[in-house]
């Protein structure tokens, strides 16, 4: 019997050990964000916590719903405290104070908060700048990656001095 390249056998091989490669790839992946997150908080000593949501919607009205993470909240001490008490992000930071943290759209999204009240000449913020330096190490990170790494239907919290994320289950419409 001639031995193929490609028997059963090699096909087994090679899946385990394209297995393995994505389990060491996810684990190396999931230390560099953290270390983009800590670099932060370093940089920035008003910082406490990174809130964002990221799901698939369940319809988008006839389009292919589509994995995506939503603008984040980059949270005072104060604020944390308040979203810990139960209160939403948005409730606790005072005013529309997100931020997109992957670099991407940074211009558009200060138009469009601009439009719903936001003055950035008026009323300057750190965050801004901690969304550019987070942004720039972001910015080539795909939202698959965020998937893989933190999960679908989930809210992501980095929270100044703890280990890990905190990540629960996020429900949406």
């Amino acid at each position: 019997m001639t031995a193929y390249p490609f028997s059963t056998g090699n096909i087994h091989q090679l899946a385990a050990q394209m297995a393995s490669l994505q389990e060491e790839m996810q684990a190396a992946q999931k230390q560099l964000l953290k270390g983009a997150f800590y670099e932060t908080f370093d940089a920035f000593p008003q910082l406490e916590a990174i809130t964002w949501t990221q799901y698939t919607p369940y319809f988008n009205d006839g389009e292919p719903c589509e994995f995506g993470m939503n603008q984040a909240y980059l949270l005072t001490k104060e604020e944390y405290a308040k979203v810990k008490n139960g209160e939403y992000a948005e409730e606790a930071v005072d005013g529309y104070r997100e931020w997109n943290i992957r670099g991407d759209n940074h211009v558009s999204h200060k138009l469009a908060m601009k439009e719903r009240g936001y003055d950035w000449a008026k009323d300057p913020d750190w965050r801004d700048e901690a969304a550019d330096f987070l942004g720039s190490m972001l910015k080539t990170v795909h939202e698959d990656q965020f998937k893989s790494t933190y999960g679908d239907h989930t809210s992501v919290t980095y929270v100044r001095g703890q280990d890990d994320p905190i990540i629960d289950e996020y429900s949406h419409e």
